[in-house]
């Protein structure tokens, strides 16, 4: 009766083991239980850090560094020990885990999450925490910002040290150790310069928000400028152009008064009777009060109106019509000028004063800024056919809403759009009376000390648990008569990276663009450390164990996905709905083309 039983090994002495089909699976419950409460911890302390710290720095550097312990772990254990051919053996196992791991975040985790995150949809941007059509995939889903794409690129630059060992591999030269060292300092180096770029993220971030808020205010200022020059022109026109009957009939001196001609390009004549028009007191110079008045002194329908319906427009405050009127009054003095000294004809200087010349020049580049915009994306180069005057470009308008820039704002909830909030407040009442708290809200340094202390416990659970939990899982594959190169691929990576998958979700859940961009830039950066770290501790064995490289299979499958989910990513800011679930069918479409190419093609 002895001999029939197979005995197994109690991982690090501690943790319990089973051979049979039953004890497996209840052994894979548990481990997976305690691996999902590490998960749980990481994602808490990552949110409560999110509320002191860069939200890209945290998803984009911390979380992923943290969440490729326990896949280096298993490639390390995996290749310890043992003759060169019993490593080659046992290694598979940490390849499988590797290719499996990030099948799993850019299929499971990427396309789960744009559907938990999934929101209205208005102008091509997601409504943070609004959702009402809950089965439309067409018109709801998620956006994230721009510093996500350019994570997903820097996710496709990582990928080079597969090729770097791949491609002399395919070539017939799999078993060249000067190749497999050139991979390992080229996988780390990946590591430091991601490193380095997520720690200036922040900075660049910051700088592409500006400039977007500087590009929308100079379409704000033309389409200001615009629709004081019609209304004007009208009126001048009226006067002269009316009929006997009192209609006004069209004249073909209304073109002149086109800030734009027929080419696109900036009208002079216009230019110069809308520096008339502004300069009220007719000294030749247009102040800051009279700029002011020329931004902001509109009609209500012509401060609030844009081409997307539904969206508001606020009013510039002083201080950002001053920075235009800067910019305006920046140019050297007019030929004309001369009299008000040759240092101001010279000079580059601002005087608190905008002359003809300037702001014809300053008033044509903005133009030419809104036509070339409004070509990208395709809108009539000229002006609205309603009510002749410039639109806000659609491109300018949703960067804005992209970066929540308070310039724009989506429109104010209804009944129908806070799903049943409205009467849920009538039930529970309409006192919304503050409530004071005695205690003072914690301190950063409490904030972060907290924050530490769950990270640090989640990693040492999920580390802990995960190795029990794959020797768990080899088990189950024993007795259950599978392949192990497949419950390698398909089980271990949800104990392995359970803190990327649940933490994405999590954070996904909380349906907001902000968090969102965290999400992705969280996968993308998971990816980076398996393609970085993980693939050079994995390289390192292959090199000290002189081992071939015979996983053609696996790493044409992870290439193939990095590709397609990176190139997604960099592509578009806003994901629909039918997206995400394409991509997460993605991944049962993975595990049958690894089966395909080793057991039809026999690609090793």
């Amino acid at each position: 009766m002895s001999s029939s039983v197979v005995s197994c090994s109690e991982t690090w002495g501690i943790w319990p083991c089973s051979s049979s089909l039953g004890g497996s699976v209840i052994l894979m419950a548990m481990y997976g239980r305690i691996v999902l409460f590490g998960a749980n911890l990481i994602a808490e302390g990552s949110e409560q850090l999110c509320e002191v710290l860069d939200a890209g720095l945290i998803g984009g550097l911390l979380l992923p560094v943290l969440g490729a312990l326990p896949d280096t772990l298993i490639v390390i254990f995996s290749g310890l020990g043992g003759a060169p051919d019993e490593a080659a053996e046992r290694i598979a196992v940490g390849m499988g885990t590797l290719a499996g791991s990030t099948a799993m975040l850019l299929t499971i985790g990427w396309g789960g999450s744009l559907i938990v995150g999934r929101c209205n949809l208005h102008a091509g941007v997601s409504i943070d925490e609004r959702l009402t059509r809950k089965y439309d995939v067409v018109n709801t889903g998620a956006t994230a910002d721009s510093l996500s794409c350019i994570n997903a690129g820097a996710m496709l630059l990582t990928a080079i040290p597969y090729m770097v060992i791949q491609i002399p591999a395919s070539a017939g030269d799999d078993h060249d150790r000067r190749v497999a060292l050139v991979s390992v300092f080229v996988a780390f180096i990946a590591m430091a310069a991601y490193m380095v770029y997520q720690l200036r993220s922040p900075e660049i971030q910051r700088r592409r928000k500006a400039l977007a808020h500087s590009a929308f205010m100079h379409h704000l200022a033309v389409q200001r400028a615009s629709a004081l020059l019609q209304s004007a022109t009208f009126g001048f026109s009226a006067r002269r152009t009316t009929s006997g009957n009192g209609s006004v009939t069209s004249s073909d001196s209304q073109r002149a008064w086109d800030l734009v001609d027929e080419d696109g390009l900036p009208n002079d004549a216009a230019l110069e009777g809308l520096f008339r028009e502004v300069d009220k007191d007719n000294n030749g110079m247009i102040d800051m009060d009279e700029f002011m008045d020329m931004m902001c002194a509109i009609t209500p329908s012509d401060e609030e109106a844009t081409h997307i319906e539904g969206i508001t427009v606020k009013p510039p405050s002083r201080g950002e019509v001053a920075l235009l009127f800067a910019q305006l009054d920046a140019g050297p003095g007019t030929p004309g000028s001369a009299g008000r000294g040759s240092a101001r004809s010279m000079s580059h200087a601002s005087d608190g004063a905008i002359t003809l010349n300037e702001f014809k020049r300053g008033m044509g580049k903005w133009l030419r800024e809104h036509q070339a915009e409004m070509q990208r994306t395709k809108i009539a180069a000229t002006t609205t056919a309603k009510s002749g005057r410039f639109a806000l470009p659609p491109g300018a308008v949703q960067q804005a809403l992209l970066f929540e820039d308070e310039a724009v704002e989506f429109p104010p909830h209804s009944d129908d759009d806070m799903g049943g909030e409205s009467e849920n407040n009538a039930l529970i009442g309409s006192d919304t009376s503050t409530i004071h708290l005695d205690t003072a809200p914690p301190s950063h340094r409490e904030v972060v000390l907290k924050a530490v202390c769950h990270l640090v416990a989640g990693t040492v659970v999920c580390a802990a648990a995960s190795d029990p939990l794959v020797g768990a899982v080899s088990s189950f594959s024993s007795a259950a008569g599978l392949p192990p190169f497949y419950v390698a691929f398909v089980a271990a990576p949800f104990a392995s990276n359970a803190s990327e998958l649940f933490s994405s979700l999590a954070f996904a859940m909380k349906k907001k663009k902000k968090i969102f961009s965290m999400t992705l830039s969280q996968l993308y950066g998971a990816v980076c450390m398996n393609n970085t770290l993980v693939l050079g501790m994995f390289l390192i064995l292959v090199y000290t164990k002189s081992l071939s490289w015979t996983y053609t299979a696996e790493t044409f499958v992870t290439l193939l996905l990095i590709l397609l989910v990176g190139l997604l990513g960099m592509s578009a800011y806003t994901f629909r709905t039918w997206v995400g679930i394409a991509i997460l069918l993605l991944y049962p479409l993975t595990i049958g083309l690894v089966v395909f190419l080793k057991e039809s093609l026999g690609w090793q």
